[in-house]
């Protein structure tokens, strides 16, 4: 398998974004929102999707785990059929969330064997996909996606599970405080602005509003901001909205990014307490080296190779707030980062890593095989892929 004439499919089922492409590929070929209708007993992704009703489009991941497996099948048949692949002769490398249980692994290599008939299947933690993708076998890698953030050890290119932590606090829920904020300014829903039936291109069209801002108006304080009564200036930013509105962000600009970092002190209007104290993006971090216990020289290596990753990580100045953060709590260590600054490159450096590890003549050891799979069962493959 490790021929340079045998390519394998590698997928990332991202919570947001589905992205897939040969591992000869050094970015995705096929990228669409990890999303799913139905049209009779069809399912029906990308494009297609903005003919359906909103209230009729759902989701394939929750936290980002499988939980509707009829639709991942569908999924990854579209995205072999986008391919022009059959999978019956081309392996299949999954990109897996470090959080995902037994059952679901089990459950993924169900559908990769028995409904597609794959030849070979791999699974490649995301974390570990992302530190080698960068170049490096150890890394403390942020990875600050929609709906999750996770900060993950990874020591000679092993994963320390012990201080692996995620938490909620997101892209998303940046992008509900930001809806928040511009319906109190507009007295009127983002999405209210996009007229017609098409529903849910409607809502894909307020999403992107939201991820603009948060891209090109939303920058991040170098230092806590505890709430936000504090009185500070900065250069005034403006955002036009489709119905010719303009927006003006005075420190705002800088408060809507701080519920990453605090979200106890910046609630979510009319969301419930939550019912245990929430770990703001540093607070996570320090988390996860408290978790290790481990030796000074093991602190040392991991904070001289921190990688931040994630559609949610391009904010600006996130980079440096977590630098800065880190070495207020951490004066003793010197602390480095590498956050890729391209933009795709960071949002899709999962699924690049994974395909550049696919690639690798090594990595074929990695495979399970049909019949290997068939004769040893799913002991194996949680030992295999553990």
């Amino acid at each position: 398998m490790g021929s340079p004439e045998i390519t394998s499919v590698v997928i990332e089922n991202g919570s947001s974004e589905t992205r897939a492409g040969f591992s000869t590929e050094q970015l995705p070929s096929v990228v669409f929102p990890s999303l799913y209708a139905k049209k009779g007993d069809s399912f029906v992704f990308g494009d297609e999707l903005y003919e359906v009703p909103e209230e009729e489009v759902f989701t394939i991941l929750n936290d980002g785990v499988v939980y509707n497996w009829d639709a991942l099948e569908a999924n990854w048949r579209f995205i072999y059929n986008q391919l022009g692949a059959d999978p019956s002769e081309q392996p299949l490398v999954i990109a897996e969330e470090l959080w995902n249980n037994k059952k679901n692994r089990s459950k993924l290599a169900e559908v990769a064997f028995e409904k597609l008939g794959v030849p070979a299947f791999a699974i490649i933690k995301a974390p570990m996909a992302v530190s080698y993708g960068v170049g490096r076998s150890t890394s403390i890698v942020i990875d600050i996606g929609s709906s999750t953030t996770s900060v993950t050890p990874i020591m000679e290119g092993t994963i320390l599970y012990k201080g692996a932590v995620h938490s909620k606090y997101a892209g998303d829920y940046l992008n509900a405080h930001v809806h928040a904020f511009l319906t109190q300014a507009t007295g009127t829903p983002v999405e209210s602005y996009f007229t017609g039936s098409e529903s849910h291109k409607r809502l894909r069209a307020s999403e992107r509003i939201l991820t603009d801002i948060k891209a090109g108006v939303i920058s991040v304080s170098t230092y806590p901001i505890p709430n936000a009564a504090v009185e500070f200036t900065v250069a005034p930013k403006h955002y036009e909205l489709p119905n010719g509105e303009r927006i003006d962000f005075g420190k705002e600009q800088v408060l809507l990014a701080e519920p990453l970092f605090l979200p106890a002190n910046y609630p979510l209007p009319g969301a419930p307490p939550p019912q245990t104290q929430p770990l703001g993006l540093t607070d996570l971090i320090l988390s996860s080296l408290k978790k290790l216990e481990a030796n000074h020289e093991v602190y040392v290596s991991l904070l001289s190779n921190i990688v931040i990753t994630g559609g949610g990580s391009l904010i600006e100045g996130i980079e440096q707030r977590v630098l800065s953060d880190l070495a207020r709590f951490l004066p003793q260590y010197s602390i480095q980062s590498f956050a890729t600054p391209v933009f795709v490159e960071r949002k899709r450096s999962v699924w690049t890593g994974a395909s550049i590890l696919a690639s690798m003549n090594s990595f074929e050891s990695h495979y399970i095989a049909r019949e290997e799979y068939r004769e040893r069962g799913d002991d194996y493959l949680h030992e295999k892929f553990k």
